[in-house]
């Protein structure tokens, strides 16, 4: 163990990776006296870069009537809920101020926050890369499966990293893992969980198909084009998701059929994942809004009078907590952090989320 320690600590050094990355991801041991963390003992498919291939004759824009009424209620109520990751692990985006915000560092303490606070929910994260997997990055991959997650690593192929980090969260259906009626929930890597009522609706909905949590703070919003859900906790089947997006295993052809069918005009690609998440959710007809809501002016969405009471929950005074919003209806769920804020700014709220109870084990590379 010293002379791997050893090794890892020089590799850090001569490849420059930035202090806060060293602190964390030479983790000996992590243990929970209170709340015990599953750790696989296996690591899972840090190398895959496998795509399950999907029926075409299967997959359909629209979901049929008994589809989306019907279903088999028990399975329903055994599906396992997966918290959806994607991380572009060579870049950021470098919209809104993220540039130097540290993603890559932060993850871990976002899925060991899952497994205290969710234990009954799994978490997978796939990571896009450019170029070629390093040993750096099957290290990291190793370190991100032994706090819980179940990590593919899948390369760009073309894409903007970024994007297809956003993207593949939404069909991370394609693991074996996960069956047809398990609930995918996309969530982002520096979502920091404050308790287990951030699976609440999932919980206690467990007959629908889609689940809004923030689907209020949208659908209010009567003027403009630009309003689209917030796609943190958005939960779907696995099912639900690959036929309301139309996705047939490839993510590339998925979004140029979007872009081709809604001539969307792209100034930012930011955005991307939450328009063509809320363009699909309302066109299938599983999920509606009320008819003056402003996403209806969104290009290709037409109004119709539907009932989604059996099919879809309406999230209403759901929202995070952060550094300037300490009380919100019904509690702090999950808690946000601003692009300004460092690596030690998560680290203490994680060690005040988890009441210094999840203790790691960490070398410190210092001066």
């Amino acid at each position: 163990m010293t002379m791997l320690l050893t090794w890892f600590l020089n590799k850090a050094l001569n490849q420059t990776v930035c202090l806060c990355l060293v602190v964390y991801i030479v983790i000996i041991t992590i243990y929970a006296p209170n709340k015990p963390i599953h750790i696989s003992p296996k690591y899972i498919n840090v190398h895959s870069t496998q795509h399950i291939e999907i029926n075409e004759n299967n997959v359909h824009a629209e979901v049929s009537t008994n589809q989306k009424h019907q279903g088999d209620l028990e399975a329903k109520q055994n599906s396992t809920i997966w918290a959806s990751m994607g991380l572009c692990y060579n870049e950021n985006t470098h919209e809104y101020n993220k540039g130097k915000y540290p993603y890559r560092d932060v993850t871990v303490l976002s899925i060991l926050l899952w497994g205290y606070h969710v234990p009954q929910a799994k978490t997978i994260i796939n990571i896009i890369y450019t170029g070629q997997i390093s040993s750096m990055m099957t290290e990291y991959g190793r370190m991100l499966e032994r706090a819980g997650a179940v990590v593919q690593f899948r390369p760009a192929g073309g894409m903007d990293c970024v994007l297809k980090a956003q993207l593949i969260r939404l069909v991370a259906g394609d693991h074996p893992q996960i069956m047809d009626w398990d609930i995918v929930v996309t969530v982002d890597v520096n979502l920091f969980v404050v308790n287990d009522n951030v699976i609440k609706p999932f919980r206690d909905f467990p007959e629908k198909l889609i689940w809004i949590p923030q689907y209020e703070e949208t659908v209010d919003v009567r003027e403009g084009t630009g309003e689209t859900f917030n796609q943190n906790l958005i939960g779907m089947r696995a099912s639900t998701w690959r036929q309301i997006l139309n996705y047939r295993g490839d993510i590339n052809t998925m979004l140029e059929q979007f872009r081709t069918t809604l001539k969307w005009e792209e100034t930012s690609t930011w955005y991307t994942d939450q328009r063509l998440t809320t363009y699909a959710i309302l066109k299938s007809g599983i999920c509606t809004a009320p008819k003056t809501s402003g996403l209806w002016n969104m290009r290709g969405l037409v109004y119709n009078e539907i009932d989604d009471s059996e099919t879809c929950f309406h999230g209403r005074g759901y929202k995070d907590c952060n550094r300037l919003i300490h009380i919100v209806y019904q509690g702090c769920k999950w808690y946000h952090f601003f692009p300004d804020e460092t690596f030690n700014n998560h680290f203490e709220k994680f060690k005040e989320l988890t009441n210094n109870s999840i203790q790691l084990d960490i070398k410190v590379l210092t001066r």
